[in-house]
């Protein structure tokens, strides 16, 4: 066979040949992501310790109330629940009276308690820390040295309580300014010739949820005497709005 015929058929042989096929790449999902390990702290139940803690909706607040109850110093400890728009206590479970501390059943009045924690979602609420106040005014009780309001403060929240008006700044303004007289204190009820002045209210302890805005301030009382005692401490509840000033 000539030489070009031969080269004329293997160029035909070659144009005859079967494409190359492109690989098929298939747009295949990705592997989910592992889920993150729970946060133990978020999952297990709310136990009194971790108290105050206020409700993801904003609307109550659950106390662990114990008080010092002046010269008896009796074990006492109760669950409050505050509704907290109108600081009032709507549930109230006794767990050890300090009328009765030895009383039997203590384990399951606890439990009683954890059920109502347990039939809530709660946050935890954050402790503000105290300190002296120099711009707070002095303040003399009926015994006792003269004595300043403190200052509370956590990250961008502020708050002072200078009986009878509370003030919680967020940020760089003013969240609340409201007089709370219900936080003040009567005149104890002496027989006889006796007077007695009311005590002073002062801040002994606070706890906050900016992004619920909602401060929990556990009051107490000064200026007792032999005769005129101080009442026990007692716990408040305020609301305060993002953003603009409520009274």
């Amino acid at each position: 066979m000539p030489r070009a015929l031969l080269a004329a058929l293997t160029l035909a042989v070659a144009g005859c040949a079967r494409p190359s096929v492109p690989a098929i790449v298939r747009d295949e999902p990705a592997a989910p992501a592992p889920a993150p390990a729970p946060d133990a702290a978020a999952t297990r139940p709310l136990t009194l310790a971790d108290l105050p803690a206020v409700s993801t909706d904003g609307q109550k607040v659950a106390i662990a109330a114990k008080v010092s109850d002046g010269a008896r110093g009796a074990d006492n400890l109760a669950l409050l629940i505050v509704d907290a728009a109108t600081d009032r206590v709507v549930t109230r479970v006794v767990i050890v009276d300090p009328s009765e501390p030895q009383r039997s059943g203590r384990d399951q009045r606890e439990a009683e308690a954890l059920r109502w924690l347990a039939s809530e979602r709660w946050e935890s609420l954050a402790p503000l820390a105290l300190r002296a106040d120099p711009a707070a005014p002095l303040r003399t009780p009926a015994m006792g040295p003269a004595v300043r309001a403190p200052l509370a403060e956590a990250a961008a929240l502020a708050a002072t309580y200078r009986e009878p008006v509370l003030s919680v700044r967020s940020g760089d303004r003013d969240a609340v300014i409201r007089e709370v007289r219900s936080w003040s204190a009567a005149a104890p009820a002496i027989s006889g010739t006796i007077h007695c002045a009311p005590p002073l209210a002062q801040m002994a302890a606070a706890h906050a949820s900016a992004a619920l805005g909602v401060i929990v301030v556990k009051v107490e009382y000064i200026g007792g005497t032999d005769l005129c005692w101080e009442p026990p401490e007692t716990w408040h509840v305020a609301k305060f709005p993002a953003g603009g000033i409520a009274r």
